[in-house]
């Protein structure tokens, strides 16, 4: 069997080029192991240790903090004793950085920490530990990239917590391929899993993020790891988002907010208008509400339309699905009849924001609409809500828990869709629209 290096395909014959990845010259022959055990085999093996659910006590899974709020509730309380969490983020997020600032508050706990640095000299890790004012002298630092030694030192030390930064730099004599590829990514961190379990060392490993945002190398790296983690923002923005993808030990999609300052990477208080950096009212800029974990975001939403001088309008979008603003602007032809062929779309939202935020939907029509009547819309005002095909606004989730985050940032109104009960709130004007149809006569749109 012939596979390849870099993806895992497999083929029955050589080939220069592998046809799933396109890369050339990484299709190699390996060997195809065959099981020697038959089915009357078996019955002499030892049988595995069973264990009944009802005797197992996972109180003494033991938690500790990461000395970083926002980070323990992203992990649902801090790291777990014996765990292997993986780090994923673009080049310049700030991992090292988040990393370096929860070594400094492990130290402190009295928690000896080893770093393996496959990337960075130790000198380069003291200089950006110096920047950052941590005290970091008492961590245990390692430059080799060859697993079997790494692990070496790790039974001979045995340390609380390790740091492998990047799983990619880290090879294997056990399997074939270059370091970072499908192989030797997988066999890496299988054997990390296997020493995490082991000797109950809580393993933290970093992982590149590709062009597309996935961790680069194969998919089966999160399957294998307890923990994902991923830290996104603009490198030119303050701004970043720590992401729960997966958690074996509390619930995932928990999202925390840090900020990038000169002493590193702090939280951020006042969470929910961060997204938010208009206070005028102008025409296309409408403030719009979405909920990412558990906590609810309130965003500009910005729209300029302006008619096309080309046979192709352009439709540039920033932060937001491009199909699904063909939709909408589908249905406000269909059920307002405002019919946009022949103009230039431009929308632009948060790059921190999720494609999928379907509550969003309402207020990219209103600042649709705001911006091709040329009409502001009060920046007091917020717009919640899923379009659906038919022009009928649809509830989004938790959306009582949007009305008491608008009642505390210090809206004075919110529309909504219409729903079977009535929404009532003492602090802030609630108001139901059912159909797109409606958006018109509530914002005063006049047809031109």
């Amino acid at each position: 069997m012939f596979s390849c290096t870099n993806c895992d395909a497999q083929y029955p014959k050589w080939q220069g080029r592998c046809n799933e990845c396109g890369k050339w010259g990484t299709v190699i022959e390996s060997q195809q192991t065959k099981a020697t055990i038959g089915i009357a085999g078996y019955k002499s093996l030892d049988p595995a240790s069973i264990v009944e659910i009802k005797s197992v006590d996972y109180s003494k899974s033991y938690r500790f903090s990461s000395g970083l709020s926002e980070m323990d509730n992203v992990l649902g309380g801090g790291f777990v004793e014996g765990s292997l969490a993986l780090l994923g983020g673009q080049p310049g997020v700030g991992k090292s950085t988040l990393l370096l600032q929860v070594i400094d508050n492990l130290i402190k706990t009295k928690k000896s920490i080893m770093y393996v640095a496959g990337e960075e000299s130790p000198e380069q890790i003291k200089h950006r530990a110096e920047r950052l004012s941590l005290s970091i002298g008492d961590m245990k630092c390692i430059t080799a990239t060859n697993l079997d030694l790494i692990i070496g030192t790790v039974i001979k030390d045995k340390p609380n917590v390790l740091v492998v930064d990047s799983i990619q730099t880290i090879w294997t004599e056990n399997a074939e391929g270059s370091a970072g590829g499908v192989a030797q990514v997988r066999a890496t961190t299988t054997k990390l899993l296997d020493i995490a379990k082991t000797y109950n060392i809580t393993i933290i490993i970093v992982g590149h993020v590709t062009k597309d945002g996935a961790v680069a190398g194969p998919k089966t790296l999160e399957h294998l790891v307890d923990v994902v983690l991923y830290l996104e923002g603009d490198r030119l923005e303050q701004t970043r988002l720590l992401r729960s993808v997966k958690n074996r030990f509390g619930p995932s999609g928990e999202v925390g907010v840090l900020s990038m300052t000169k002493n590193g990477l702090e939280a951020v208080k006042s969470s929910a208008t961060i997204f938010m950096k208009s206070e005028k009212n102008i025409p296309g800029t409408v403030i719009g509400a979405f909920v990412d974990g558990s906590q609810v975001f309130f965003t500009d939403v910005q729209v300029l339309i302006e008619k096309s001088v080309s046979a192709y309008p352009r439709r540039v979008v920033s932060g937001y699905d491009v199909s699904r603003l063909q939709i909408l602007l589908a249905v406000i032809h269909k059920h307002i009849g405002v019919n946009l062929t022949g103009f230039d779309i431009y929308l632009q939202l948060s790059s921190n924001i999720k494609k999928g935020n379907s509550s969003l939907d309402a207020s990219i029509c209103v600042a649709i609409l705001s911006s091709f009547y040329d009409k502001p819309v009060s920046a007091e005002c917020v717009v919640v809500g899923e379009v659906g095909l038919n022009g009928l606004l649809r509830n989004t989730n938790s959306l009582i828990k949007i009305i008491r985050e608008a009642t505390k940032v210090g809206f004075q109104e919110i529309i909504v869709p219409k729903s079977t009960k009535s929404l009532t709130s003492k602090a802030i004007k609630v108001s139901q629209i059912e159909y797109i149809q409606d958006i018109r006569k509530q914002f005063g749109f006049r047809k031109k």
